[in-house]
């Protein structure tokens, strides 16, 4: 018997559904995309294609910081009076109405920089969140803090990027938070590859910390390791995790707070297998706040 019209239409919108969530997802990534060609090229006549007249920038109250000026005609004039910002796009990751962009910013002195963007209904950029880390001397190769794997395009169900999103959110919760040593490798593969020029490669070196700083720290004070969880975003087999954590316990930095993103590789048994990160400490003026914006 023939399905009633409705009946089939409704069946053929409900099976378009995930193509659907696909197809806004990458048309906020080109979006974001346009906006880094605009900021290579110096070009801003059409930037209002990409931002949103209310647009904001959110800075961390750190040492030296500028404010930022606000919304879509206070971005266009502080754009216009800079010129072209060089930048190179490495990972991106495009998860509902936010987007995640790991950015090298070239320069005599090389900023990693991660941003992350919301986008609005209309598909506009409206609000921002900037990281950025000046690269010290003792990196020769500032391209070798970008190598490695981790493809967003590698295709995953929203079940699956569920899971990735979960596996984060434990492993920072559960093993750095709570201090729970034990679970490391749990979460952490054993041939974690860290591109972190300071710490070693592998998860036992995680669990290694965890156990000699994390946890004294812990049982000193009567508190959880300081780790407030701010944005998480999954794609492909890559994951961003943005946090505000106070360096405690770890034997450098004591008491500063950083804010944060991780980036994450996670392979097919599910455990972190690579990581990147930008961390940006209060207490750490940049060489320059030309990246910002």
């Amino acid at each position: 018997m023939m399905q009633p019209l409705f009946l089939r239409l409704f069946c053929l919108l409900f099976a378009a559904l995930p193509l659907l969530a696909s197809a806004d997802t990458d048309t906020n990534k080109t979006q974001v995309l346009a906006l880094y060609a605009m900021l290579n090229a110096g070009d801003y006549d059409n930037l209002g294609d990409v931002v949103a007249p209310d647009y904001r920038t959110e800075v961390p109250d750190h040492e030296g910081m500028p404010a930022l000026p606000q919304g879509l005609d206070g971005l266009s004039a502080s754009l216009a009076e800079r010129g072209a910002i060089a930048n190179d796009v490495k990972r991106v990751v495009s998860d509902g109405e936010l987007v995640f962009v790991q950015v090298k910013y070239p320069g005599d002195k090389v900023i990693a920089g991660v941003d992350i963007f919301r986008l609005d209904d209309a598909g506009k950029i409206v609000h921002h969140w900037p990281r950025r880390q000046a690269v010290t001397d003792d990196v020769a190769d500032p391209d070798t803090l970008y190598a490695g794997g981790g493809d967003a395009s590698t295709p995953m169900t929203e079940e699956q990027l569920q899971r990735n999103r979960t596996i984060i959110r434990e492993a920072f919760e559960k093993v750095w938070r709570e201090g729970r040593a034990e679970l490391t490798l749990d979460y952490y593969a054993t041939g974690y590859k860290q591109h972190n020029p300071h710490i070693a490669d592998g998860g036992e070196r995680i669990r290694q910390i965890i156990e000699t700083h994390v946890k004294p720290y812990i049982e000193e004070t009567g508190n959880l390791y300081p780790v407030e969880i701010v944005h998480i975003g999954a794609q492909g087999d890559l994951v961003f995790i943005h946090c505000n954590i106070v360096m405690l316990g770890l034997g450098r930095n004591e008491g500063v707070k950083t804010t944060s993103v991780d980036i994450m590789r996670i392979d097919d048994e599910g455990k972190l297998a690579e990581h990147w990160d930008v961390l940006q400490m209060e207490t750490d003026s940049l060489p320059n706040f030309d990246t910002l914006f």
